[in-house]
């Protein structure tokens, strides 16, 4: 309907561009668009589950993400829209690489969604489409040749890509092992606690199941009587964690010395029980 070429519609080439009933179209056209572009913006922030003990796989602690892909597209349809030519395709990629490197990284570093499974799906799907991005570079860089295989380089990337994703390193875990005086943003305080709330969360029975004081490698594997790997997994770390800040905590009081304490004061009893 916007899209115009050669003074006249790309789709329609006989009807001539912002002229008569066109242009009656065309900005009934821009109104709608806008109004649905607010739409789905208000919705996407304000109309999603926020509790972390929601059972919803799409819970999530902000919409931060999902609002920069409504932006982004947004304005990449009008860019198609308005910047079809081929005198703006490297216009039109620049853009491509910036908002999807943008994307990626929202859902990589900020962990949106409670379900790790989540961030882990959503950090896939954004990689693809920077993957695709990076591919569409090559093959523009290469037009005027006689490559050809830019198509089969794209299908060839996706498992490497997904791969990546799926087994890249937790940076979260980093976190951890920082005291919360250095840190220099809020969302890194923030981070570090909802990260420490689905340690306890996902890892508190294969916790209580093993720890004894000495920190031995049979710890981790009664832990896996009750949970799956990423349970075991959460165990380690977060026995790991308390184990840390009881050797960096000069306060007697702290809860996480306390907790330790609860967790070895368990495991006896359970001993004690099963040697009775």
């Amino acid at each position: 309907m916007l899209q115009c070429q050669g003074g006249n519609l790309t789709l329609y080439n006989t009807t001539q561009c912002w002229q008569g009933a066109h242009i009656i179209h065309a900005a009934f056209a821009i109104v709608i668009s806008i109004i649905f572009i607010v739409i789905s913006g208000v919705v996407a922030m304000t109309y999603f589950e926020s509790r972390s003990t929601s059972n919803d796989l799409v819970a999530k602690v902000t919409s931060r993400a999902d609002i920069f892909i409504v932006i982004m597209k947004t304005i990449l349809m009008y860019l198609f829209a308005f910047l079809a030519s081929e005198t703006y395709h490297w216009f039109i990629i620049a853009v491509l690489i910036i908002v999807s490197f943008i994307a990626y990284f929202n859902y990589r570093n900020n962990w949106p969604y409670f379900n790790d499974k989540m961030n882990v799906f959503f950090c896939a799907l954004t990689g693809l489409f920077l993957w695709g991005n990076l591919v569409l570079v090559l093959a523009k860089l290469l037009e005027n040749t006689d490559f050809s295989g830019a198509l089969q380089l794209y299908f060839l990337g996706l498992p490497l890509v997904v791969g990546l994703v799926i087994f890249d390193r937790d940076d979260r875990v980093g976190l951890l092992l920082q005291n919360i005086n250095n840190f220099q943003r809020g969302e890194d305080v923030a981070h570090q606690i909802r990260y420490f709330l689905h340690l306890l969360q996902t890892g508190k029975d294969g916790g209580q199941a093993g720890p004894n004081g000495s920190g031995n490698s049979g710890s981790g594997g009664n832990g896996g009587n009750n949970g799956n790997t990423e349970d075991r997994k959460n165990a380690i770390i977060l026995k790991g964690y308390v184990y840390h800040h009881e050797d960096s905590c000069p306060n007697q009081e702290c809860q996480l010395k306390q907790y330790k304490n609860s967790i070895i004061q368990s495991v006896k009893n359970k001993k004690q029980q099963s040697s009775s």
